[in-house]
């Protein structure tokens, strides 16, 4: 049954029926929260509405659920480029850039983010 509501989800994110892919996504996330692409997949239509702090809050909520994936930072960085606050990510990118799976990733994003200060 969740496979079948995130393929939902999937396809009206991919639709552009971003309220209704967002609707699919809060009822995943509410039944099962510790499932990382639930928590992006709300994100994604947070952003795409352009409510870039939910959307920030869905990402930092992704982190701990797979830390050997990056995917959850790239959003935070666009996110933040959008509201124009580099400030958090460069924070969480600090806290985990001891995250042996994923460090290079890191360092380089925190070159990125250093760049554009």
């Amino acid at each position: 049954m969740l496979l079948a509501f995130y393929e939902l989800g999937t396809k009206l994110f991919a639709e552009a029926k971003y309220g209704d892919a967002t609707v699919a996504f809060i009822f995943l996330t509410t039944i099962d929260s510790k499932i990382q692409s639930f928590w992006l997949g709300f994100a994604l239509c947070y952003e795409r509405n352009l409510d870039f702090i939910k959307a920030l809050e869905a990402y930092e909520h992704a982190i701990p659920l797979e830390p050997s994936s990056f995917t959850p930072f790239y959003g935070i960085i666009r996110c933040s480029e959008s509201i124009k606050d580099l400030s958090k990510v460069e924070e969480l990118l600090d806290k985990h850039k001891d995250n042996a799976e994923i460090e290079d990733q890191i360092a380089e994003a925190l070159l990125y983010i250093k760049s554009k200060k």
